[in-house]
């Protein structure tokens, strides 16, 4: 039987040199970054990225005047196969001051010049901020009032000097995650929530099996392309052939509730090792929410999202130029009363008004958008609590096809602690959705969760939810039950055990299909501390649904002989059954850390993996710090 090894490494360098002066209100600190990256294999895969960084830093506090800080960096990076040739030079200065007490004024200024040299696009975006905000707490704390106003002038420009496709880059105005998720397509039982860092580049989400990183628009525009920047959990190296562990589906939507979405087709992956990002490429899709799914994920945590960025590719001819204003108007309000202790009672406001001129475009794009939310929190009794909540959220837009929508949500949640070792929950919420006053969409939720501690090393979470939703413009209704059951023990001084139940059922009716849906999924863990330098963990996970089975196991072992000297020795297997499609996978990781002293650190790795259908990788990395 013949067979195909492809051999690669990967040696990565990275000196860093930072210098600070700091006297008084004064500190200057500059810095240089150099960074090479080097991988091996075949003749025409051997590569090399270069990027080199150099920043200064100016800060001016002093007391009762308007701070000052001005910072300039540039990043460039290259690599031998002609593919990569960038320059990005940022700009910015900020100057904040406190007129008088509870009141802030502050002013932003920022310019961004991006330089492709291999596409011959250059692009310049600049941003004045200015920002007022206001805070304050009156009659003894009875009243609480926050205020901002912020308005953002923006211009920007691209500049093509050659023909051919060029890829321009959207503005994102807010990010988004979700937990696992096994119906991605309606989203009602597992919502999304903010993830301001996933646009900034600043998170560490595991791409966890069933889970999901997305965002919004800033102007609802074409997407065709969505760029993942991926970090491993150390020590685990990501290999080189990544798409082949690694798959994702994308889901767009206009509904704001975040319930209802489309998926896409025709998705092609591509995953570029130098620069760490997965590529997801389909044909342009115009929406104001995309999300990125997570339906295979054969290393699980081990695989990090930071950053998520959205492109779509266009034709251009060389001389060509694009030019874009955005202004853009924030406004919000708070204000929280609380006449007596056991009651309180609050009100915010925020909306969001933008105007974008584009030079290619006769016409100037329009988009507002806010939330009102009142809330009233009232104790009726120590043992019950309560919170009733009613939120409002619009949105309109002169944008060709754009409609307005609204959504209303209503919501009652009752909790109590009866007991020290026991507490409860009650959830309900009703949910509307609606575009030019038509009502679309229509859900209602509730939830039912108690925790318990019913031994003294024994504790109970369960949970139940039910919810119905309703779409009016497709003539479809869904109906949802869900349970969990989740216990931790203390068995011994040495021995603590995890377990956990899931079960969800449901149907989805339409004219003319009938869908149903179940789902088990039960957990356990057991980890066990043979002495003060030893630990043993084994995890297994199991998923079983209408037409997919899945199984893993993972048994881990930690040896601590020393504070400076640790390792670990890791197995996992993964098994899977979907649509009549078997696949699998066994892996070894063994790792040794050394920190030998505040200067120098040590650390080996080796990583064996291999898939049922007889893909093998493997990977041997050390690596050396040395700090000054």
């Amino acid at each position: 039987m013949a067979s195909d090894l492809t051999r690669s490494s990967s040696t990565q360098i990275e000196p860093i040199l930072d210098a600070t002066l700091a006297s008084g209100p004064f500190s200057l600190n500059a810095g240089l970054r150099l960074r090479e990256v080097f991988t091996s294999g075949s003749e025409t895969e051997s590569a090399r990225l270069s990027e080199n960084r150099w920043f200064g830093r100016f800060f001016f506090t002093p007391e009762r005047l308007p701070t000052l800080s001005f910072q300039v960096d540039q990043v460039n990076s290259t690599n031998n196969l002609k593919t990569e040739d960038k320059t990005n030079t940022r700009y910015q200065f900020l100057s904040d001051y406190t007129i008088v007490e509870g009141w802030n004024l502050s002013y932003l200024f920022s310019d961004s010049v991006d330089e492709d040299r291999v596409t011959g696009q250059t692009r310049d975006r600049m941003n004045h901020l200015g920002t007022l905000g206001y805070t304050q707490s009156l009659w003894g704390g009875w009243l609480d009032l926050v205020g901002g106003h912020s308005i953002s002038y923006a211009p920007s420009s691209d500049k093509f000097s050659a023909s051919g496709t060029a890829e321009v880059e959207r503005r994102l105005s807010r990010g988004f995650k979700a937990a696992a998720d096994l119906t991605p397509a309606n989203s009602s039982d597992v919502p999304l929530t903010e993830e301001p860092g996933i646009i900034a580049g600043t998170s560490l989400l595991p791409l966890e099996l069933n889970t999901s990183v997305g965002f919004e628009q800033l102007i609802v525009q074409p997407v065709s392309q969505i760029r993942l920047n991926l970090t491993p959990q150390a020590p685990f190296i990501i290999p080189d052939n990544l798409e082949l562990f690694l798959n994702f589906r994308v889901f767009f939507t206009n509904d704001i509730a975040l319930t209802t979405w489309t998926e896409l087709g025709g998705i092609t992956h591509r995953f570029e090792p130098l620069e760490s990002r997965f590529i997801l490429t389909f044909a342009p899709t115009t929406a104001r929410f995309f999300k990125v799914y997570v339906s295979r994920n054969d290393f699980g945590a081990l695989i990090r999202a930071t950053k998520i960025e959205a492109l779509n590719l266009e034709p251009v001819t060389a001389g060509e130029k694009r030019d874009t204003t955005t202004f853009l108007h924030n406004m919000n309000t708070s204000v929280t009363w609380r006449p007596w202790s056991v009651a309180s009672m609050s009100y915010t406001f925020s909306m969001s008004d933008l105007t974008q001129k584009l030079s290619t475009e006769p016409d100037s794009l329009k988009s507002t958008n806010g939330t009102h939310t009142a809330q009233i929190t009232w104790d009726p009794h120590r043992l019950l609590g309560s919170t009733l909540t009613y939120q409002h959220n619009f949105a309109d837009s002169n944008q060709e096809g754009a409609q307005n929508t609204t959504s209303d949500l209503y919501g009652l949640v009752f909790r109590s602690t009866p007991l020290p070792t026991l507490t409860g929950s009650l959830s309900l919420v009703h949910n509307d959705n609606r575009s030019e006053g038509n009502l679309e969409r229509r859900a209602d939720t509730g939830s039912l969760n108690f925790s318990a501690q019913l031994y003294r090393n024994l504790n109970l979470d369960s949970s139940y939810s039910l919810s119905r939703s309703q779409d009016f413009l497709i003539d479809q209704k869904s109906l949802r039950h869900a349970a969990r059951l989740n216990a931790t023990a203390t068995l011994t001084p040495r021995l603590s055990a995890i377990l956990g139940y899931g079960i969800e059922w449901g149907e989805t009716e339409q004219p003319d299909l009938q869908t149903d849906i179940l789902t088990h999924t039960a957990t356990g863990s057991l980890t066990y501390t043979v002495s003060r330098l030893l630990n043993m963990n084994a995890r297994y996970d199991f998923l079983s649904s209408v037409d997919a089975t899945a199984f893993s196991q993972e048994y881990r072992l930690d040896w601590v002989p020393t504070p400076k000297l640790s390792s670990f020795f890791g197995y996992r297997r993964t098994q899977s059954d979907a649509a009549g499609v078997s696949s699998g996978s066994d892996s070894i990781n063994v790792n040794g850390r050394w920190n030998m002293s505040r200067y120098i650190n040590l650390n080996a790795n080796f990583l064996l993996f291999r898939t049922f259908s007889g893909d093998l990788t493997y990977s041997i990395v050390g690596s050396a710090q040395l700090r000054f």
